[in-house]
Order: structure tokens, then C-alpha cells, then sequence
């Protein structure tokens, strides 16, 4: 795709990426030419076998004529059914594999020109997900618009044999309805471009609002981003609105010539061939036209439906190709000597070590369930798999979904009610969830039960690097013969996870099982242990060694080479609460109108089939109330078929907006915990890839699931009506169609949810490498890279693979069926001839003509839907699983005035990081801190790197919880406050600045909206901004105050300029906010001339208020009452700065050397 790209003409037109994707994959695309053309064939010779079989009942012939006759029927209904199976199969898997290679290129080449480029990446975000999507399917629609040409004209060649100049009807009505999809395809373009800014304004404020939530909270500024953030939405789901209108429009369009085209074109005939006299429609006229005419209207429908969504995702080709041409990084350096040879091959890719082991299975599970207790309902039900020996092997799934309980089953832990686990050793390595460690040091501890002693110093050297652990030894005093205590309480809960991790490697076994060992970890700490053990040259990889590693995201899923995903049972048997929860969402009486949408539109079709075989059987009797009868109905059924579209209308509104709300929700009302150890990607694929589910493809799955299903109803109603010999095989083809539904439900349930989660894994690696380009352009990185992203795009494509797989196997299961019942239906007609007629033989082949579709369309969109109900599952689990803010049970409203004096006590004060389900740890962030500190003091604190200092700033924010104590502001205690009430009356200005860059000036600044410009002005001007941004404005020809409302992202700030941008909004805040204000660091991207600045604006503007001052340089507390000095959470000395620095012995002192250096490091 790169070659192409890079080949392309210049000047680039309008197209030039579509033609480059398209040269890229010719010798693909060419590969599904003969087989839509053999499937086109034989999609039209199933008119002409029903003509054949109508001729057959109304004209009998000799005995052995008949019987002769019979079997060629029989034989020929064989070959056009079984061929359109096989024939549409191979065809959908060619046509996948150009949709494979065409996302892998784009989003690789995407990313390589987001590494080299100096634009924003948050469009980018926006064009690896939804526009991406787009030109996939555009790929896929151009061959279906070809098809759909071809099919078109020639079944129109035989439409006109049958009903002459009158077979030109559904052209006309074609070309009259085209208008209207002309006018959509006009409309479409711009209007989906408008959605698709939409979409990509709200991830990108999204985006920054997860990257600086913990700066959001501190500054008390949350439910004003919420309200923000979903003001984005409403803006979005208005823009989509419009795309919902037109697609009714279009519907209403395209459905008219497949309701209400056969019974116009049947219509006029019958009115032309009354009139001169011709020949009236007979049983065969009647339904081998009406099939032909059904047959031109489902590619000219296609074309209509096709060509909206294609220049729709050409679109999606214009934005990535806009994108592709703005400006890259160009290095500018001159190259004074050949560094050959000078640097390693950074970008050279990594064999595999050469491993020759016997592939057989190390752990084979088969039929297994576990339960809990007598009686109790399966945690695992009928599990089976193996692992062959050597492998790494993934177990993934939700929470609850029964990970934990297959594992210790494997390691014998609990027994199976039913089936067995084969294992070939009973000794495993074992590292649970929540590790357990006895007391020692470390290094006995990882040596192995008591009384062992490490035997092998480089193996054991290897294992501590390999779990991360060599810096935290070193911080400690007795380095790896430290003394944990029981169950590791001197250790953090990282710390104890990687210890146990050691102790299970180290044991040298070959089989180690792995219970969620990553979950305590930060993703940079987890994904470099998962590089050193599971890597291409990882230590578990090099000595061969089994591994089983459960976990909950999928991550890690480049490092294995098998995928578990354990059903989860939890969630089966609590669809209901889905479904009911979706419900909800929607809205009851939305849900009732959608239903009664889908069950008239079924109506109308059973009553049109009805009709026209009464009008078969009086030939030419009452042929005007037939035509008339038959024009009502297909109306009705037009507007029923139109009514279906309306369901995104009905829908999305108020799924999309209640749900994105429960999103926002729940992160905003997040815990400092989840803040700083749960990957932006990860959260963020939440607002993008699953609300993209929620908009653009829940109220289509519904939609199509809601109007196949009742339509399958009406045609098995339709099919036994005519065929009364085959309900006699309904019950097995009903249970034939429920085991294979069960069959192909229970596999792809679980593949649909790995590929939701993998969807993730290359937003994950493009956030993570795009928000470091300056380095990779410094080491030249830049294809190796490229190369991670290749593999993280391949590990998200390769679950959407093998669900198509899956698919395609119903596909042809479901096409064999169908070419059954059609062969069992031609050998009853050909056999009890005399038991039909003409108007049966035309009703039951006019059924199977689409029935297959019918019902792969029916399993295929029961599963979709239930899939993409994941979606809801995961919002729901999302919401239950991100344990909120703790609240008081009865939270105290303090007087407006709230803070009025600014009296602080801080009592005997101690906090952790510790997770909820967490042992506390020994080494608390905050150790017994007592403080106080009285109204209008101005108090700095300082100490090393690690000493609490931060942990002290979050814990007034009520961001860190104080395991015990307590702070007292004014007299109240602020446990019993709320969080957003303290952290709203409290003037926060935190160290990572905060601005929305689609904001302007004013709503940065001002966030109530209650300043006057004199206000802000006056605001901008003490802390010497406003002359800067006023001559921006006057140079980008801006006059007086208007470049108050221009947004952020006209007036790029340095870091210290951001800093002094945040004084100033302090500054504001003093209207409405109490006489306590907190900076942590907030001058440390500021020269030493601009931090004079902020203390006499301090000084000045802020006399009588009570400021807490978080710093590490000298001048910042220089002028503080009263220093504080943290010491490993402990306050290690309190007194003027002076006093300190002139004592003997002072920790302040040395923090600054003798040399009095101007840094607290």
C-alpha cells in the first residue's frame, strides 16, 4: 500500500487514494470476478426451474415422459442450489481477504504518517476507527455494484420474453426513485462528513479530558467537562439525526420498487394485454414474472442502498487522504560522516529462538464443569481444549466470566463435577491473583518453600530482571534480603505481585499457570515484564516452558499463540438484564412502535403471496379487483418496509445519549486508582469503537433482526400453506436450525467480544507511540514502530477473521439446508403431481427463491445482535466494575462562604495507594502526618522525589482517601463532605495545566460565564499574558476583545505560559470559591523570572488567603511562614525557611547540598 501510495500522480486529485488502494489490490479484486458471475447464473436459472415445475403440474405428460421429465427437475434443482452454496462462499472469502489487507494498509500507513508528521493525532484517532471502517466496506460495495449492474440487465433480458415492452416498467419506476437516491448521494457526503467531525470533535475532548482528569477533579472542574462532554454528544447525535432522515428517505426509495414494482409492472401488463387482446397472466405469467421482476428489483434495490454508503466511504477516503498530505516531519540535520555502522539495527525485526519440541499436549481438557457445591448452577459448563506443549496460551474474557475457577481446576485445586483435565505433570507453577507469600526475604521467598536457597546466582539474576524488579531491590535498604512480613505487608501490591511472578519462574518448572499477574501493575510496568517472559526473545519463549496466562484484557494478546475464552455463563443466563437494561435505554413505547413496524410489514407479505394465488386459480376472472386488491397491499407492505428504517430515528436519541451518559458517568465519578492505572486507549475505545456499536450499529441490528425474523414467520406460514407433505419435516428442521444457531452462538459470542476488545489494541499502540514522536525521530525509530503497529493490527484483525470463518461455515450449512427442502419440495411435485397446483408450485418456489437469505440473515443478525449487545454488557459491567468516589453516607453542605478563614488541621493523617481489594502496605504514601496551619499562613512543602509531597496536595482534594485521620478545614471535616463540594470551593492549581483547546479564550478562563471582559482582561494582564494574546489577535486581524472568544488551539502556550493561563483563571475563581488555595508544582515548567512573578501575584492577590505550596525549588517557598519537610510520608521538620536552612542537621539543608544548589531533589 506504501509502494502504491508513494507512486501516485501529482498533482493528487480528488481520488488519488481509492485508485492507489485499488492498485494495490487488483490481483484480489480480480479473484471475485468469476465467481459473482457463476452465482449471478445461477440466481436467475431458479425462475426459469419454477416456470419449468408450473409447466410441469399444469401440463402433465405421458408416464415415462413425465418421470424423465421428473428426474431432470430433480437433478437440475441440485445442481442451482448445492452451486450457489459453494459459489457464495468462496465468493465472501476472497471478497474478506481484500477487506483484511485494505484496513491493515491504511491504518499501518496512517500510523506510519502520524509518526512522521507534526499535526495533532486526534483526527487520527477518528480515521483508524470509523473512516477506516468505511473505505472496508466501500471495497467490499464495489463489487456489489457491478454485480448488481450485471444482474440487473439480464434480468431484465428475461422479464422481457415474458411481459415485452411492459417488462421496462420497473426501469421507469428505477429511474424515478434514483432521483431520490440521487439527491441523497449529493446530500450524503457532506452530511456523513458532518458526522464524522462530530464524532471527531467529541473523542478528541474525550481524549484530553481522560489525559488530564486527575488535574480535572484537583481543580473541581468536573461537572462542568461532563456537561462539556455531553454537549459534544447532543451535537454529534444531531448530526447523525440528519443521516437517520436521509436513510428513511432512501429506504422509502429503494423498498418502493420491491413492494410496490411487481404488482405496477403485473398491473400494466394485465391492463395492455386486456386492451389488445393479448394473452392474460396465467399461474406461470403470474408468479415466474413476478419472481423475475422481485429478482431486477433486489439489484437495482442494491444499487440504490449501495451507492450512498459507497460515496459515503469515499468520503472516509478523502478525510484519511487529506490527512496523508498535510505536512511531515522533514529532518532537517546534515549528515557530516557515514554512520554506518556506528548504531545497532534498531529496526532489523527479532527471530524467533529456534525451539524443536514435540508439539504434543502439555493440559487437555475435555467436557469439563465445575460447580460450586451440590446443586449449584455451572461456573463452567462442557469446557474442552488443550495446550500443546511449549505454547503460550491466552485465557480471556469479562469478569465472572470463570477464569480464576478453569485455572485452579487445572492445577487440581477443585474438582470437576463432570469431565477430566490430562495433565502431564501434577506439579505446576502456580502464581494466583492475589499472591500468597509467607514471611522471609526476598530472595528465600523466590528461591522457593522454606528452607530453600538460591542455587543458581545468573539463572536468578535473569528472573529479577525479567520480572522488574532490579530497581525496586535497589531502593530498598537491605536490598533482596529484605524481610516482607506475613503475606508481604512491607511490599506494594506491584511489588508482591512481581515477587510471586519470580518465585514461579524461578522454580525452573515446566508448566506455570498465571492468574491475571498483571492486574496490580501499571500497563508500562505489565507490558515490559509480558515483553522480557512472553516476547519473540522472552525468557518463557527461550527455555520452552507451558504457560497459561488468564487475564481480562486482551492486551497481551500478541504474545500467545492460542486464545481461551471460557463462556461466560454469568452473562448467558443474564441476557435478560441486558436486553432489559437496552430496553430501558430506548424507552418502552419506542420499543412497542419498532415492533409494530416489523410485525405489519410481515403481515403484508403473507396477505400479497395469498392473494396472488387466488388470482392464479380464476385465471381471468375478476382480473380488475385482483389488480386493484394487489396494488392496495403492496402499498401497505411499501409502507411498512419504509417504517423500518425509522428505527435509528426511534432508537438512537435516547440509547445514545442515556448510555454515553452512563459512560461519562462513571469515569468522571472514577477513583484516583482507576485514573492511574487503566490505559487511555482503553477507556477511550469505550467513547469511540463502542459507542460507534451503540449509533451506527445496534439500530441496524435491530432493525434487521426485528424484520427478518417475522419475515421467516410469514414464509415458513406461507411454504406449509403450500406444502402441507413438509410439516412433517418442520420439527427436525427446526431442531437441525436451533443446533446449528446454538453451535454457531457459543463460538462466535465469545469471538465477537475478543474482537470488540481487540478493536482496541491499535488505538492503544497509536496513542502510545504518536505521544512520543519526537523521541522515535531522535533514535530513528520510526520503523520499528511501524512494524509494532503491523502486529498490533494483525492481533485486532485476526478474532474479525476467524468470526467471518465461522460465518462463512453458517453461510454454507444454512445454504445446504435450504438446497434440501428445496430438492425435497421439486421431488414432491415431481411425485404427487396431481396433490398441487399451479398456485402451491408458484407460492413454494417464490419461498425458497429467498428463504436461504431469509434465514442466514435471521441466525446472522440474532447474532450480531446479541453480540453488539457485549457493548451494553460492557457499559453495564464498566458502570458495576469502576467502583465511584466513596461518598458520605449523609454528606454535610457547608455554608456558601466555605472556606471563609482557610484554619486547616491536619490529624495524625495516613493514606496509600493500595487498591480496594489490596492488603495496605507498610510504606504508606502519607505516615501519621500532623499539621496545622492557621488562616492566611502561607505554607510550602517540599522533600525528595517519593516523600508524599503530591500524596499530601491529592489528599486536600479528597483524591487519595485517607486510610486514617482526618483534615479539618475551618472546623470541617472533610470526609464529610463530598468530593465535588470540597474540591469546588477550594482554589486548585495543579501541575499538568488544563485547557479544552476547542474552548476559547473566555470559557478556559471563566467557567461559570460570569466575568466581565474587564474581568478577564484584568486577570490576563497581571499575570502578563493579556498583551501577548491581544497582539495574536491583532496579528491575525482580531480587534478589541474578540480574541477572547477565538478558541485555544489559534493561540498555541508554552508549559510555563499554561501555568501562568492557570493563575489567571485562579484569579477568577476568587468570586466564588473559599480563601484556600493549592498549587502543586505549579511552577515547574517556569523560568526563575516568572516564578517571582507567580509569588508576588500570589503575594498580592491573594493576602489573607491560605495557600499550600507543593514545590521542589528554593524560590518558590523563599517567602512561605512556614516550610514542611516530607521524609518517606513522614513530616520530618516544620519551621521558616531561614530557621531550616541555618540549622545543623536539617533535612532541608541537605536537600540543597552544600552548596546551596536552587533545586529540592
Amino acid at each position: 500500500m506504501k509502494i502504491c501510495w508513494n507512486n501516485r500522480s501529482k498533482p493528487e486529485k480528488r481520488f488519488a487514494l481509492a485508485l492507489a488502494t485499488l492498485r494495490c489490490t487488483t490481483k484480489e479484486n480480480l479473484q471475485v470476478v468469476p465467481y459473482m458471475l457463476a452465482a449471478t447464473l445461477l440466481r436467475y436459472a431458479q425462475p426459469l426451474l419454477m416456470s419449468q415445475l408450473i409447466t410441469f403440474v399444469g401440463e402433465p405428460s405421458a408416464e415415462g415422459t413425465g418421470k424423465l421429465q421428473g428426474f431432470k427437475l430433480v437433478v437440475l434443482a441440485a445442481f442451482i442450489y448445492i452451486g450457489l452454496a459453494v459459489l457464495n462462499g468462496q465468493r465472501d472469502i476472497v471478497k474478506r481477504r481484500v477487506d483484511v489487507a485494505v484496513k491493515g494498509s491504511l491504518i499501518g500507513i496512517i500510523h506510519e504518517n502520524a509518526l512522521r508528521s507534526n499535526h495533532d493525532d486526534h483526527s487520527a484517532i477518528a480515521l483508524i476507527g470509523n473512516d477506516v471502517e468505511d473505505v472496508q466496506m466501500a471495497m467490499s460495495q464495489f463489487h456489489n455494484i457491478w454485480s448488481s449492474a450485471l444482474s440487473l440487465g439480464l434480468g431484465l433480458f428475461l422479464l422481457v420474453s415474458r411481459l415485452n415492452w411492459v417488462s421496462m416498467v420497473p426501469i421507469i419506476l428505477l429511474l424515478g426513485t434514483s432521483q431520490c437516491s440521487k439527491y441523497v448521494s449529493k446530500v450524503f457526503i457532506a452530511k456523513q462528513r458532518a458526522w464524522n467531525d462530530a464524532t471527531q470533535t467529541r473523542i478528541g475532548l474525550i481524549k484530553t479530558v481522560l489525559e488530564k482528569m486527575k488535574s480535572i477533579k484537583a481543580m473541581g472542574f468536573s461537572q462542568n467537562v461532563q456537561g462539556k462532554v455531553q454537549g459534544a454528544r447532543d451535537t454529534e447525535l444531531t448530526a447523525a439525526r440528519v443521516i437517520y432522515w436521509l436513510d428513511v428517505l432512501l429506504a422509502a426509495s429503494a423498498s418502493f420498487l420491491n413492494a410496490v414494482g411487481p404488482a405496477i409492472t403485473l398491473g400494466i401488463y394485465t391492463v395492455w394485454a386486456k386492451w389488445t387482446g393479448n394473452a392474460l397472466l396465467d399461474a406461470d405469467g403470474i408468479f415466474t414474472s413476478f419472481a423475475l421482476v422481485q429478482m431486477v428489483t433486489l439489484p437495482a434495490n442494491s444499487i440504490l442502498f449501495t451507492l450512498p454508503d459507497f460515496f459515503s466511504a469515499l468520503a472516509g477516503f478523502d478525510r484519511i487522504q487529506s490527512y496523508l498530505l498535510q505536512p511531515i516531519q522533514e529532518d532537517g540535520r546534515i549528515v557530516l560522516a557515514n554512520e554506518a555502522g556506528s548504531t545497532p539495527k534498531r529496526d532489523e525485526p527479532v527471530a524467533f529462538p529456534s525451539i524443536d519440541l514435540d508439539r504434543a499436549s502439555a493440559i487437555s481438557v475435555e467436557d469439563l464443569t465445575v460447580t460450586y457445591g451440590n446443586g449449584s448452577r455451572p461456573v463452567l459448563q462442557n469446557i474442552t481444549f488443550s495446550v500443546g506443549i511449549g505454547s503460550i496460551v491466552m485465557i480471556t474474557g469479562p469478569t465472572g466470566s470463570g477464569k480464576t475457577i478453569l485455572l485452579r481446576a487445572i492445577i487440581g485445586d477443585l474438582q470437576p463435577e463432570t469431565g477430566t483435565a490430562l495433565v502431564t505433570s501434577r506439579v505446576m507453577a502456580y502464581c494466583a491473583q492475589s499472591p500468597w507469600l509467607g514471611n522471609g526475604t526476598i530472595r528465600d521467598i523466590i528461591a522457593g518453600p522454606p528452607g530453600s536457597k538460591v542455587t543458581d546466582e545468573d539463572w536468578y539474576r535473569r528472573v529479577i530482571r525479567a520480572c522488574d524488579l532490579e530497581y525496586d531491590l535497589q531502593k530498598l535498604p537491605a536490598g533482596d534480603a529484605t524481610i516482607i512480613g506475613n503475606g508481604g505487608t512491607s511490599l506494594s501490591g506491584g511489588q508482591r505481585q512481581r515477587v510471586a511472578l519470580a518465585r514461579a519462574i524461578y522454580s525452573g518448572l515446566d508448566i506455570l499457570v498465571l492468574d491475571d499477574v498483571f492486574s496490580a501493575l501499571d500497563a508500562r510496568t505489565a507490558g515490559r515484564i509480558a515483553n522480557r517472559l512472553l516476547g519473540p526473545a522472552g525468557l518463557l519463549r527461550e527455555f520452552g516452558k507451558t504457560v497459561i496466562l488468564s487475564t481480562h484484557t486482551v492486551n497481551f494478546l500478541p504474545f500467545t499463540d492460542d486464545v481461551i475464552a471460557p463462556l461466560d455463563l454469568n452473562r448467558q443466563t443474564g441476557n435478560g438484564a441486558i436486553y432489559w437494561h437496552y430496553i430501558q435505554a430506548i424507552g418502552n413505547p419506542r420499543v412497542f412502535a419498532t415492533l409494530l413496524i416489523m410485525i405489519s410489514s410481515a403481515t403484508f407479505a403473507v396477505l400479497i403471496q395469498t392473494w396472488l394465488r387466488w388470482w392464479s386459480a380464476e385465471a381471468e376472472q375478476r382480473i380488475w379487483l385482483h389488480v386493484a386488491v394487489y396494488l392496495a397491499l403492496s402499498l401497505g407492505h411499501w409502507c411498512a418496509l419504509a417504517s423500518i428504517s425509522t428505527v435509528s430515528l426511534l432508537i438512537v436519541p435516547t440509547s445514545g445519549r442515556n448510555l454515553h451518559n452512563q459512560l461519562l458517568k462513571t469515569v468522571v465519578k472514577a477513583p484516583l486508582a482507576f485514573i492511574t492505572s487503566t490505559d487511555i486507549g482503553t477507556t477511550l475505545s469505550r467513547f469511540s469503537q463502542d459507542m460507534t456499536q451503540v449509533d451506527r450499529r445496534l439500530p441496524g441490528q435491530v432493525a434487521a433482526l426485528g424484520s427478518q425474523a417475522f419475515k421467516l414467520l410469514a414464509q415458513v406460514f406461507l411454504l406449509f400453506m403450500a406444502q402441507t407433505y413438509m410439516l412433517v419435516t418442520f420439527p427436525i428442521l427446526a431442531l437441525i436450525v436451533y443446533v446449528i444457531q446454538k453451535i454457531y452462538l457459543l463460538t462466535s459470542r465469545q469471538l465477537r467480544w475478543l474482537s470488540m476488545e481487540a478493536n482496541a489494541l491499535p488505538s492503544n499502540n497509536f496513542l502510545e507511540t504518536v505521544q512520543g514522536t519526537a523521541t522515535i525521530h531522535a533514535f530513528g525509530w520510526e520503523n520499528a514502530y511501524a512494524a509494532e503497529n503491523s502486529k498490533a493490527v494483525d492481533a485486532a484483525q485476526l478474532p474479525s477473521y476467524t468470526l467471518f470463518s465461522i460465518e462463512r461455515w453458517l453461510a454454507l450449512v444454512l445454504d445446504l439446508i435450504v438446497a434440501g427442502v428445496a430438492l425435497l419440495n421439486v421431488i414432491l411435485i415431481v411425485t404427487l403431481t396431481d396433490s398441487f397446483t399451479a398456485g402451491d408450485v408458484g407460492i413454494s418456489m417464490n419461498v425458497i427463491l429467498t428463504v436461504n437469505m431469509v434465514l442466514l440473515i435471521t441466525v446472522q443478525s440474532w447474532a450480531n445482535f446479541d453480540a453488539s449487545l457485549g457493548v451494553i454488557s460492557r457499559i453495564m459491567d464498566f458502570a458495576k466494575t469502576v467502583t465511584p468516589e466513596p461518598e458520605p453516607k449523609s454528606p454535610l453542605v457547608p455554608p456558601k462562604s466555605w472556606p471563609a478563614s482557610g484554619a486547616i488541621e491536619v490529624r495524625n493523617v495516613v493514606a496509600d495507594y493500595a487498591q480496594p481489594n489490596e492488603t495496605s502496605s507498610a510504606a504508606h504514601a502519607l505516615d501519621h502526618i500532623s499539621l496545622k496551619v492557621d488562616p492566611g499562613q502561607t505554607i510550602g512543602i517540599c522533600g525528595r522525589t517519593g516523600s508524599g509531597k503530591s500524596s499530601l496536595f491529592l489528599s486536600f482534594v479528597r483524591l487519595l482517601e485517607l486510610s486514617e485521620g482526618s483534615i479539618i478545614i475551618d472546623g470541617l471535616n472533610l470526609t464529610s463532605i463530598s468530593q465535588d463540594v470540597v474540591r469546588s470551593r477550594l482554589i486548585t492549581i495543579p501541575q499538568d495545566s488544563f485547557i479544552l483547546a476547542s474552548d476559547s479564550v473566555r470559557q478556559n478562563l471563566d467557567a461559570t460565564g460570569t466575568a466581565t471582559n474587564d474581568e478577564i482582561l484584568d486577570a490576563l494582564d497581571k499575570v502578563h499574558l493579556s498583551s501577548l494574546l491581544e497582539n495574536r489577535g491583532i496579528d491575525s486581524g482580531y480587534t478589541s476583545t474578540v480574541f477572547l472568544d477565538v478558541p485555544m488551539k489559534e493561540w498555541p502556550l508554552s508549559q510555563g505560559q499554561l501555568q501562568l493561563f492557570s493563575l489567571a483563571r485562579a484569579l477568577l475563581l476568587r468570586r466564588s470559591r473559599g480563601k484556600v488555595i493549592l498549587l502543586d508544582e505549579a511552577t515547574s515548567s517556569i523560568d526563575l523570572e516568572t516564578d517571582a512573578l507567580v509569588q508576588k501575584v500570589l503575594r498580592e492577590e491573594f493576602r489573607g488567603y491560605t495557600v499550600l505550596v507543593v514545590a521542589h525549588r528554593l524560590e518558590t517557598i523563599a517567602e512561605a511562614d512556614t516550610v514542611v519537610v516530607l521524609d518517606q510520608g513522614h513530616v520530618a521538620e516544620v519551621d521558616g525557611v531561614q530557621e531550616l536552612l541555618q540549622r545543623d542537621g536539617s533535612v532541608l539543608r541537605s536537600l540543597f547540598g552544600l552548596e546551596s544548589t536552587p533545586l529540592i531533589e
